[in-house]
């Protein structure tokens, strides 16, 4: 790979730009990571579409996948979620706890079509589980109406994500939080 190196070092802006280009019309996966690279870099904020989309694509099943798939599967999906916690290390905790919350949702919808005996979607819901809860941490939310939102998914989910969230959370919600 140190003479693919040296060969695209030699190349022009254009060239490069151009291979990427037509690598991504056929390859998905990179073409959902320049997709992500470029809605999170904009200087008016966040392309939240962009990153549901992308969230959706690699959540949706082609069709039940078994167990061998799993690990590929739940491996395309945390892809997505490296480039949500960049956005959450770029300071944008508002938009990855909305993006956290759609890719529970989503994932969640999905655990009915995927064998996950090896529990690989349960360890993907634990890091989305870390990661709203860390973006909760940042971005500084109204304590009662996250408590609001909090109880309904706890309430709301066939899948436990967000069972005891008052205790989990509880360093978010604060006193007036806990209350609500």
């Amino acid at each position: 790979m140190e003479d693919v190196r040296a060969h695209l070092a030699g190349q022009s802006k254009d060239a490069l730009v151009e291979l990427l280009m037509s690598q991504a019309a056929t390859d998905a996966r990179l073409r959902d990571r320049l997709l992500l690279e470029t809605a999170g870099g904009r200087s008016s904020g966040v392309d939240l579409a962009t990153f549901r989309a992308a969230l959706d694509r690699a959540v949706e099943p082609d069709d039940y996948e078994g167990f061998r798939p799993a690990l590929a599967y739940a491996n395309d999906i945390e892809q997505v979620i490296d480039r949500i916690q960049g956005l959450l290390d770029d300071g944008h905790a508002e938009a990855v706890v909305e993006l956290a919350e759609h890719a529970i949702e989503a994932v969640e919808q999905a655990l009915g079509w995927i064998d996950d005996s090896d529990g690989y979607l349960g360890g993907v819901l634990e890091q989305l589980g870390g990661l709203h809860h860390t973006a909760c941490l940042q971005a500084r939310l109204d304590p009662e109406e996250l408590a609001e939102r909090l109880f309904r998914r706890e309430l709301g989910s066939d899948w436990e994500t967000f069972f005891g969230a008052a205790a989990t959370y509880a360093d978010v919600l604060g006193p007036k939080g806990l209350a609500a």
